[in-house]
């Protein structure tokens, strides 16, 4: 693999890192957050967006369109913090970017200067969101294998230290002060993120044998050290382990393409087969947004519904907005073509979104159980306690029938009535006992 990475050259690379948040829709502040944040069209082409939005509207079914691209059928939307029912996907201002494009990272006596291209959040339902941002080596720097693979290792690290301008600062201090200030945050954002999720593509000039391009994907999408996969070292998988991630995770639909779809990366690499328009950054890469907002929804409903056995309208609440979630953004299919659909399907395996369904639905299914156990308590309450007082009802008219025909009425009130009713109450409860042997 050495030799491989010495006479590779790389055409172009890009990543884009996420991390999650859950924030407070009640408390944000609405007018702050649109003087950081604009629509994120503006930053499509230059505006230009028609043509973006066009491809979406042809490519996708209207649920997705509707989950992700809602102003492409509903129009421009006013960020609410009082009415968050579909997705608000914004990117920072433009005038505040330009301050934070420029960065350095240090990595081996020497810097790397970075550009930081945008800044996104995407505002979802539920009070859940995701932050990304695109990230690629300055023009004037030489690409090579081996600082994409040190690069990928740092930035996803929250405690690394880079400088802007003349500023240093961490990736969690960077994104706390730029772009989750705007937001109420109830929880720290770090604790959904010991690191950050990275989104990469690489386009390679040269041409390699099919073993080694698979070798290069495990190495950059586990962010090992290069020559991990194809050589014997502490970080070298096994046998077993390497050959289940190639059969499960990877995707490989042409010769000039490959992907790796992992829990905390998604790696695509093609050779001389650029993103020349962009349609893994603007399209596919919301598929893994997509991807990254059920999970986060399916573990934060998981957490919440620690004790299934506890009833109250918290939980009742949970499972309708469970089933409010399924109905609107768990899809079978997504689009009109085949590989947006094989793409979702790889991101969520390797997710564990289907686990965390099957987890869910078992959990909500017993609490339908407990809701309805206790119902069927309640109305057998309500029976016994009408069938108690109808006992009474019962004994007066038996009690009048036997003094109409002849028995003294002073034997009848009130010792001859509550006689007749404890022989009805015992005639009643022998009868049920007998028939539940």
């Amino acid at each position: 693999m050495e030799n491989s990475k010495n006479k590779s050259e790389v055409n172009s690379f890009y990543v884009i890192l996420s991390g999650l948040f859950v924030y407070d829709a009640k408390t944000t502040d609405s007018a702050k957050f649109n003087r950081v944040f604009e629509p994120w069209k503006k930053r499509i082409e230059n505006g230009n967006y028609e043509s973006t939005y066009d491809y979406l509207k042809n490519s996708y079914y209207d649920g997705y369109l509707n989950n992700m691209f809602p102003e492409i059928r509903h129009g421009d939307q006013i960020y609410d913090p009082q009415n968050n029912d579909f997705l608000n996907h914004y990117t920072l201002n433009q005038s505040l970017l330009s301050g934070l494009r420029e960065i350095r990272v240090p990595a081996k006596e020497i810097e790397i200067p970075l550009v930081v291209d945008y800044i996104d959040v995407f505002v979802f339902p539920y009070d859940i969101g995701i932050f990304s941002m695109k990230i690629r080596v300055d023009e004037d720097k030489e690409l090579s294998l081996g600082l994409i693979s040190d690069l990928l290792n740092m930035l996803r690290a929250l405690q690394v230290r880079f400088q802007v301008g003349d500023n240093a600062t961490t990736m969690k201090d960077f994104i706390s002060d730029h772009i989750l200030s705007a937001f109420s945050l109830p929880i720290e954002w770090q604790t959904f993120n010991p690191q950050l999720k990275s989104y990469t593509v690489i386009d390679l000039a040269n041409e390699m044998e099919q073993k080694e391009l698979d070798y290069l994907l495990y190495d950059m999408g586990n962010v090992s050290p290069l020559g991990s996969a194809a050589g014997n070292t502490m970080f070298s998988p096994s046998d077993e382990y390497y050959s289940e991630q190639m059969s499960q995770n990877k995707i490989s639909i042409f010769k000039n393409w490959s992907a790796l779809s992992l829990y905390d990366t998604f790696t695509r690499i093609s050779v001389n087969f650029p993103d020349r328009f962009k349609t893994w950054e603007y399209d596919f890469y919301n598929v893994y947004v997509y991807s990254l907002y059920m999970k986060t929804f399916l573990y934060l409903t998981n957490t919440r519904l620690s004790d299934v056995t506890i009833l109250n309208k918290e939980n009742e609440a949970i499972r309708d907005r469970f089933v409010e979630f399924v109905n609107d953004y768990h899809h079978t299919q997504i689009s009109y073509k085949f590989l947006p659909d094989l793409l979702k399907d790889k991101m969520a395996f390797a997710l564990d979104i289907p686990s965390e369904l099957d987890s869910m639905e078992v959990k909500i299914s017993r609490i339908n159980q407990h809701v309805q156990e206790r119902r069927q308590q309640r109305m057998n309450f309500i029976l016994v306690m009408i069938t108690f007082l109808s006992l009474f009802s019962l004994g007066r008219d038996v009690a009048a029938y036997l003094i109409d025909s002849g028995v003294d009425k002073k034997l009848m009130h009130p010792f001859g009535t509550a006689v007749i009713i404890m022989v009805i109450l015992a005639s009643v409860i022998a009868l049920v006992r007998y028939n539940k042997k």
